[in-house]
């Protein structure tokens, strides 16, 4: 059994992607990382996948290019070996996500032998849509498409949602790929945005809500509701059979509303940043 590195994401997607189809929820961000790095101008992201003593691939790692090292399920004693390998590669990481289970086994390991302190931590629920809810009563307003305009009000709301949620966020090339894919979507009132929600193009039949925020002086009023109702339905014409989000279950109020709108709990991640 033993870690290997893919020499480049094709080869990651070749090996791993089967592993991926088998549980296409908590393999998410592996899908829709892949998705767009595998574009010809999109992101060089690494990674790699444990191997079993019998051939097959049980688990798998990867490394984007702001150095965040996402984790899928993993076998016993994984974690901690590639804790150990990346420790003593040098590696850089500056966050880790994954089920809570593999998150902690990784840290235990990599935390002591790196000598690095965490800046924050965050507890966060996979959810899955069983059938959508539309909202009630249902907020004033419309949904549209963010367009290129929009760019510097979407910068604006990207950054305050990772300030609020300590979500790591890559500006400007997340808001400029979504711009691209056209998978954001704003809620409007009277004309004037109000809130926003975004979905992953879907891979494999998959898409994940993102990016869900309304400011602090607009909540109440089921603006959000609308934007993910909204977005849900795009990528669900767009090919998704399956949805799924993450949320921080430190924030009731979010969660309480994907409850509303069908969404069931499916299994524990957890994200840890790094200082420096």
């Amino acid at each position: 059994m033993a870690w290997r590195t893919a020499e480049s994401l094709p080869a990651l997607v070749r090996a791993a992607g089967g592993l991926w189809a088998t549980d296409r929820a908590r393999h998410t961000l592996f899908l829709s990382l892949s998705s767009r790095a595998l574009e010809p101008d999109g992101p060089a992201h690494t990674g790699g996948w444990w191997q079993a003593t019998d051939g097959a691939v049980t688990g798998s790692y990867l490394l984007t290019t702001i150095r965040t090292l996402i984790l899928g399920p993993l076998p016993p004693d994984a974690g901690r070996a590639l804790a150990v390998e990346l420790a003593d590669r040098g590696t850089s990481v500056q966050a880790v996500q994954g089920p809570r289970d593999t998150v902690e086994e990784f840290t235990a390991t990599w935390e002591p032998r790196t000598a690095r302190s965490r800046a924050g931590e965050m507890a966060q629920k996979l959810f899955h849509l069983e059938q959508l809810i539309k909202p009630y009563p249902w907020p004033a307003g419309s949904a549209r498409t963010a367009l290129p305009p929009d760019r510097g009000l979407l910068l604006d709301w990207f950054r305050a949602f990772g300030d609020e949620t300590g979500a790591v966020v890559d500006l400007p090339a997340s808001v400029d790929d979504r711009l691209a894919t056209g998978s954001l979507t704003l809620w409007e009132v009277d004309g004037h945005p109000v809130s926003l929600a975004g979905t992953t193009v879907p891979t494999g039949g998959t898409s994940r809500v993102t990016s869900v925020y309304t400011p602090p002086s607009l909540r109440g009023k089921g603006y959000a509701a609308g934007a993910v109702t909204a977005s849900i339905r795009r990528a669900i014409r767009e090919g998704a059979t399956t949805v799924v989000l993450f949320t921080d279950l430190a924030n009731p109020t979010s969660n309480a509303l994907y409850r509303r709108l069908g969404f069931e709990p499916e299994t524990d991640f957890l994200q840890i940043t790094y200082a420096g």
